[in-house]
């Protein structure tokens, strides 16, 4: 609620407030969606609890990712108002540790099956409910895709940046002559 005073404080026309509010709107859009997203993988996860035999750990991956995701909303949330940075990175370090642990641990829970899990026949013991396994599957598939793309973006804003720099030593302030403008000059 105080990032919103600030910008309406800090806004001195309805255009200024908007410029100022559309990030905040943002991050709480994406907070309630991955709130929803969780809240239906957890469901997802203790409706199935006791419907794959196959790796009965499964759902209780999609537990315990739901879980997880909820507290790390949380504290990011709180984490926005307290004022230790060193406390912040502490929890976001921890955080960290944890997803990636969880999230190794749903490859081979998940992976590991992939071969032997049946959908059909309920009373087979590689069955497991398509809903539980086709979620934590989608789950983990998705984490390997956003992934990449962050790993992609910062490859491309790194050339990018990379680029600018050679070609732009200095900063390329005005008058000053770079490998650029050389080229560019007659």
């Amino acid at each position: 609620m105080s990032q919103v005073r600030e910008a309406d404080a800090q806004s001195n026309s309805l255009a200024t407030y908007c410029a100022n509010m559309a990030p905040i709107s943002f991050k709480i859009g994406l907070q309630l969606c991955v709130l929803v997203l969780v809240a239906v993988v957890m469901a997802i996860g203790v409706m199935g609890l006791n419907d794959c035999p196959v790796n009965q750990l499964i759902p209780i991956y999609l537990i315990a990712i739901g879980g997880l995701s909820i507290v790390w909303l949380i504290l990011e949330i709180t984490c926005d108002k307290c004022g230790h940075d060193t406390i912040n990175a502490w929890i976001r370090i921890i955080k960290g540790v944890a997803f990636f642990g969880l999230f190794l641990t749903g490859n081979i829970w998940v992976y590991g099956v992939w071969d032997d899990v049946d959908y059909k026949d309920d009373t087979s013991e590689n069955y497991c409910s398509p809903y539980v396994f086709w979620v934590a599957f989608a789950q983990i598939s998705l984490t390997y895709g956003l992934v990449l793309l962050v790993v992609c973006s910062l490859l491309i804003w790194g050339f990018l940046l990379c680029c600018v720099r050679l070609c732009c030593p200095g900063g390329g302030e005005a008058g000053e002559t770079t490998p650029l403008k050389e080229a560019a000059e007659p």
